[in-house]
Formats: structure tokens, C-alpha cells, sequence
């Protein structure tokens, strides 16, 4: 809160008169706002409907304690706030859009990395990539949500920046929360089914 009280605020400026439903409906008009929504949407409801399996699969599957599931969690977050500075060079020194043809491919194969914590059952490297996997997970996230937000405040206009900001918000948590819903009902689908590849 002291660092936020201190931070310069500049005076904004003194807009037209607009209804709470015009100022929101603004950013769908928008067609490169539009297509960015599309993708966070797609993106937070693609990683929230895989991201409960991974602890089920871990809690089942590899037998791992809560206390593991949780430390590889918060292992995960502290490499996604140490690695935002890092991303906010790149995306200085390149663009956002490099930023995310980085980090993007890199959450998709740490997601392609999860059958080898187990030979068919857990081994000795089992641990050493669940590290990694939360690592890069940790790692791609940070330039994956740090250029998806930068993007968002470029797109909006002067002015403008809380209703597009707020439009990037309400698309992805409504797509981050109807995810575990729909991944619930389909683990309770698939629950009597096994798919083998020999």
C-alpha cells in the first residue's frame, strides 16, 4: 500500500458523457481487441481445464503428499514473479508478440513433458521433472500473462484503458471459471474409461 500511494498518478481527462454499457461495449467493437480476447479466452479456458488433473494425477497416479503438490505450487509462483523482469526486458528489447511466441510454445511442452513423471509408475526422476515441469510452467506463465496484459493496454485507446483492461479481465476469469467446472464433469465421464497406446 506505501508503494502504491506513492506511485504518480497523472490527472485524467474530462471525457464525453457515456452510459456503463456503452463505455463496456466499447472494446467488442474493437477488432484487433476482439481477436486478442478470443485468444486469452481460448488460452485461460485451455489451461484451467487441464491445470486440476495435474494435482489429481499427481495425488492418484504418482502418490505424492499435499505437502509436495503445494510446495511445487508455490516453487511454480516464486520463478513466475522472478522471471516477470525478465520478460519485461524482452518484451522492451523485442515485442510482447515475441514474448508470447516464446513463452506460449514453452507452457505447451512442459504440458507434453507430464507422461514421463511416470515409467509406467513412479521412478527416480519422477521428482526432478515435476520440478521442472513447475519451473517451466512458472516461467512461461510470467511472459505469457505479462505480454497478453501489455498487448491489452496498447490496443486500448487514450483514456480508455479501464474498460479494455476490464473486458480483458471478465473474458478471461469467465473462461478461468466455467474451465474446472467442465473439466470436473468430464473427469466423472471419463472416470470408468482408459485410453492405451501400445
Amino acid at each position: 500500500l506505501v508503494y502504491i500511494a506513492r506511485m504518480p498518478e497523472p490527472r485524467m481527462r474530462s471525457t464525453a458523457e457515456s452510459s456503463l454499457w456503452q463505455v463496456l461495449a466499447e472494446p467488442f467493437r474493437d477488432l484487433n481487441f476482439r481477436q486478442l480476447l478470443h485468444f486469452l479466452g481460448a488460452w485461460n479456458f485451455a489451461v484451467n481445464f487441464a491445470a486440476p488433473f495435474f494435482a489429481v494425477y499427481m495425488l492418484k497416479r504418482l502418490e505424492l503428499s499435499m505437502t509436495w503438490i503445494l510446495c511445487l505450487g508455490v516453487l511454480s509462483q516464486l520463478i513466475n514473479v522472478l522471471f516477470l523482469r525478465l520478460w519485461g526486458r524482452l518484451a522492451d528489447r523485442f515485442s510482447n508478440k515475441s514474448v508470447l511466441t516464446v513463452a506460449g510454445p514453452m507452457f505447451i511442452f512442459s504440458f507434453l513433458l507430464w507422461p514421463f513423471t511416470a515409467m509406467p509408475d513412479p521412478y527416480v526422476l519422477t521428482i526432478p521433472i515435476l520440478v521442472l515441469l513447475h519451473v517451466m510452467g512458472g516461467i512461461s506463465t510470467a511472459g505469457m500473462m505479462l505480454s497478453a496484459t501489455n498487448i491489452a493496454l496498447m490496443l486500448a485507446p487514450h483514456g480508455k484503458a479501464t474498460a479494455y483492461l476490464a473486458m480483458n479481465a471478465l473474458v478471461s476469469g469467465a473462461a478461468a471459471t466455467v474451465a474446472p467446472i467442465l473439466a470436473g464433469l468430464a473427469a466423472d465421464g471419463f472416470a470408468g474409461k482408459q485410453l492405451t497406446l501400445a
